[in-house]
């Protein structure tokens, strides 16, 4: 047996931890995974949440409760809207091309890099969400100038 040194790629901690489940909710292509009342409570406990400074139009990533099942969630990503103390109002987002050419339901980030989006992504204008703090655990980004002048047009 070769002794552990910093070069031998048979030993890392990137492959000894890469199918662990608690890092389920960093890695971008899990994004369809439904999580349970209690995986998100764990994740939320093993990470070590941090409180953020909350401000206008910045991009997190967040665990959202589905709407007809409040033992469901979703790591998506949401777009703040406003701080109201223990809460947050925002918008959710998506990767996903609607089949509706209504702009008034979705909103294309045009710089989606900038923001923290690995693909071009739209925001999902239906409706707003109030989201705990406590479920948010990632800051992905800012929206550029650009894309907060389209939403402020469309009266946000």
């Amino acid at each position: 047996m070769k002794p552990y040194n910093r070069y031998n790629n048979s030993y890392s901690n990137k492959n000894r931890y890469q199918n662990n489940n608690y890092n389920r909710h960093d890695s971008e292509d899990e994004s369809d995974h439904i999580y349970t009342r209690a995986e998100v409570e764990k994740n939320l406990i093993l990470h070590n949440i941090i409180d953020f400074d909350y401000k206008k139009f910045e991009v997190y990533k967040a665990y959202v409760v589905f709407s007809d099942d409040p033992n469901s969630f979703k790591s998506r990503p949401i777009i703040v809207v406003r701080d109201n103390g223990d809460t947050v109002t925002c918008l959710k987002c998506t990767s996903k091309k609607y089949r509706t050419d209504n702009y008034w339901e979705k909103c294309p980030v045009e710089d989606w890099r900038y923001a923290g989006f690995t693909k071009p992504s739209y925001i999902i204008l239906k409706e707003k969400l109030e989201i705990n703090k406590r479920f948010i655990f990632k800051r992905m980004g800012k929206l550029k100038s650009e894309d907060i002048q389209n939403l402020q047009e469309i009266g946000l």
